[in-house]
């Protein structure tokens, strides 16, 4: 079921050194079948909590500890979309600890910086229990498009009891609360896969029109979509045009038969036919 694992230290891109770390992942270069196809400016973004900094690959350190020093494992990885969000975040946690919380959670989608959507991820974390319930193990499953999700997947090592404290707070709510912060921080960049584009004609203009969206109904932002007429000898570029900031399109309408094709990554999607 699950495609092979990705060594995040290969995918990660270096990033400024500011007060938390911040890990940003090239989708289109995970190695899978299922991400293959995507554009290669669509990222993932990971960043620490605020008071966490890099110590290791896959490993953030925080603040002391009445013993030791917090500290939060992370790991990024993509697969297929053989099972839903829920299911597949439920089997990353691999510790088979007691179930904290899991709840739904919207991952914000930017383009060029600007926020554009969002995409709905869902997360499940557990907690050990006994002398260790101050660790946590979380996961995020996070959809990308029709057949393809990354996993985030987060561990909190130490400290691991509650004879500890973090700046005062109990081990245990502490490492929670920074699971939480870690999560809400997600976020993905870039144009996903064409899922819908839609056409009309204005005939008082003389313009085609229509809107491109993903498969989580985010518009596609200045991605090309040509226009193309019928000919005897078959369909023919009329004319390029690009999507505006809500996923829009306008462009002088040809004669005859016309269609609009927008291309982004591998994916390519035709709308339906009018006449101009």
């Amino acid at each position: 079921m699950f495609a092979a694992l990705v060594g995040a230290a290969a995918l990660v891109a270096a990033a400024p050194a500011w007060a938390n770390d911040v890990q940003t992942f090239q989708v289109a270069a995970a190695g899978q079948p299922a991400t293959a196809g995507f554009a290669p400016d669509v990222t993932l973004t990971i960043e620490s909590p605020s008071t966490y900094v890099a110590q290791s690959p896959g490993m953030w350190a925080g603040p002391a500890a009445l013993t030791g020093t917090a500290t939060m494992g992370w790991a990024v990885t993509f697969r297929d979309r053989i099972t839903d969000p829920a299911t597949t975040a439920a089997a990353a946690n691999v510790n088979g600890w007691p179930l904290d919380q899991k709840y739904n959670i919207s991952v914000p989608l930017f383009v060029g910086g600007r926020l554009v959507g969002t995409l709905p991820g869902y997360a499940v974390i557990t907690q050990s229990g006994g002398d260790a319930r101050a660790r946590f193990e979380a996961s995020l499953a996070l959809p990308l498009g029709v057949g393809a999700q990354a996993v985030v997947h987060l561990t909190t090592p130490t400290p691991a009891s509650d004879t500890n404290t973090v700046n005062g707070v109990l081990a245990s709510t502490w490492n929670r609360g920074q699971l939480l912060q870690a999560l809400s921080l997600v976020r993905v960049q870039g144009n996903l896969a064409p899922k819908t584009i839609s056409i009309r004609l204005d005939a008082r203009r003389r313009q085609l029109f229509g809107k491109v969206v993903d498969p989580f109904f985010n518009p596609l932002v200045g991605v090309p979509v040509v226009q193309q007429r019928w000919t005897s000898s078959g369909w023919r570029k009329v004319s390029v045009t690009r999507t505006k900031s809500d996923g829009t399109y306008r462009v002088a309408a040809s004669s005859g038969r016309l269609r609009a094709v927008v291309v982004n990554g591998t994916t390519s999607l035709t709308s339906a036919e009018v006449r101009g």
